[in-house]
């Protein structure tokens, strides 16, 4: 190979490296590489279109939108099993629920740049799968939401026969391949999977129900909190979850005197039900960073 066609190789690489980075390059950045390789700016400008007709051709679909490019079909797929894509649509629906911040942020970024990169095959895949997750964790998150008991018809693990649970709903927990469903049944937290469940029912509460309901917390303490935490009066323990983590039930207390207990413990607390008292909590905290980081 001459040592032309080796700098074209080169120059192809570097400019493809420069469209997959993340962003959209703008068009001073892309002459000023190809300027590198070039006499001055106007073979650089000629050599570009070359490149681009070039790629085009290969079918690398490049776009140039307000002196920015833009790579529409990357110049390499990759194809995904059905697992692996039910997989990341789990955890696509489990980034959905996180609370807005940087670590959110990150998630999103890397999806997007993941998807860039799939295969015909491998999008209808993962479409089919987002449009049934999504549908179908809405449903459950508003279970939770709502707040009202539930009769649950699922079927056992063991020798597969259906049964009733009357429970409330707790919140929804995500693993690789699968996602359950976690209510509150007989004094206990009980995970039941989501492919196991065969119908719900949700049931109207009487207003003493409701009201029982409504000031029942549940949340888990972490790390070198879990030996030190003494149960206050009105809470009980639910055992422990797959981590290690303490599991408290908070019955009566009002809830504004309890999330400011709760924050004292910061990250070393979590509030895991009702979803609007986490959310008030978590409102709480960052209002709190705010004012901390305005002073």
């Amino acid at each position: 190979m001459s040592k032309k066609q080796n700098d074209s190789c080169i120059l192809m690489f570097r400019f493809l490296q420069l469209l997959t980075s993340g962003r959209a390059p703008h068009y001073t950045e892309v002459v000023d590489l190809f300027k590198e390789f070039c006499k001055d700016e106007a073979n650089a400008q000629v050599t570009l279109h070359k490149y681009l007709n070039t790629l085009k051709i290969l079918g690398v679909g490049i776009e140039k939108r307000k002196n920015h490019y833009y790579l529409l079909h990357s110049p390499y797929k990759i194809e995904l099993t059905a697992d692996d894509a039910k997989a990341i649509s789990l955890f696509k629906s489990a980034m959905d629920i996180m609370p807005e911040g940087k670590s959110k942020k990150r998630f999103e970024d890397f999806f997007k740049t993941l998807e860039f990169h799939y295969g015909e095959e491998t999008k209808t895949i993962s479409d089919l799968f987002d449009m049934e997750l999504n549908e179908q964790l809405k449903k459950y998150m508003q279970y939770c939401d709502d707040g009202f008991k539930l009769n649950i018809t699922y079927t056992d693990n063991d020798n597969n026969e259906k049964r009733l649970m009357f429970c409330v709903p707790v919140e929804l927990k995500f693993y690789k391949h699968k996602v359950g469903f976690r209510v509150f049944y007989q004094n206990r937290i009980v995970e039941v999977p989501l492919k196991a469940i065969k119908d719900i029912e949700q049931l109207p509460v009487s207003a003493y129900a409701q009201q029982k309901l409504a000031t029942t917390v549940i949340f888990k303490v972490k790390g070198p909190l879990i030996k030190s935490y003494r149960l206050k009066e009105g809470e009980v323990s639910n055992g422990h979850d797959d981590d290690g983590n303490l599991i408290v039930i908070n019955r009566g207390e009002d809830f504004d005197v309890l999330l400011k207990r709760l924050m004292r413990y910061d990250v070393l607390c979590e509030v895991i039900s009702p979803r609007f008292v986490r959310e008030r909590m978590i409102a709480m905290l960052d209002k709190a960073i705010r004012q901390y980081e305005e002073e």
